[in-house]
């Protein structure tokens, strides 16, 4: 086989058996030929040119270092165009999945946050009604605590306070009142 220089101006399949003489002028004229017209063809596909500059560098490394160039079937360029839209097939299938995997994980995350805003403002909740049911009258106070947070009826708790049935309504509507009023923020 004869040694032809290596250049831009040499075709295809010349270039291609330059591969067994010098493989290194013959990958560098390669890359000189293809490289900028592969990136432009990837930029068709993605609007990432750092990503299509990764794209088209690993094919070309790839192609040369694992020898591709000895079995091409088809012209050169048919092969590498044919050769970068797999690739970027290939990056367009894991962009999605991992856009899946972040949606679900940011699912995830929201819920999480919003089950800790919820116990945060759970948490205020409770320590401003105890500040509120703090500053009410004794027996309002009592009511409270039997109705709300021991979660008696207000029949029962009339009979433990020994007040009339209507009283002890009275005073749990006056108390469910006040923390309304008060507690405006925190309505929903």
């Amino acid at each position: 086989m004869k040694h032809l220089p290596i250049g831009i101006n040499i075709s295809d399949p010349d270039l291609l058996s330059q591969f067994s003489i010098n493989e290194r002028k013959a990958f560098g004229s390669l890359y000189n030929r293809y490289w900028r017209c592969l990136v432009l063809c990837a930029m068709q596909y993605l609007d990432d040119l750092a990503a299509c500059e990764d794209i088209v560098q690993e094919l070309l490394v790839k192609f040369y270092t694992e020898e591709h160039y000895r079995n091409i079937k088809t012209s050169l360029s048919c092969y590498l165009y044919a050769a970068l839209k797999n690739r970027i097939f290939n990056h367009l299938r894991k962009q999605a999945i991992y856009k899946k995997h972040l949606l679900s994980y940011c699912k995830e995350s929201f819920s999480f946050m919003d089950t800790a805003d919820k116990k945060i403002l759970s948490s205020d909740l409770e320590k401003r009604i105890g500040v509120l049911v703090d500053k009410l009258p004794e027996k309002y106070r009592e009511v409270y605590i039997l109705r709300y947070d021991h979660e008696f009826t207000i029949k029962k708790i009339s009979g433990m306070l020994k007040r009339p049935f209507h009283t002890i309504e009275k005073q749990s509507r006056k108390v469910s009142g006040f923390l309304k009023e008060n507690l405006g923020a925190y309505r929903k």
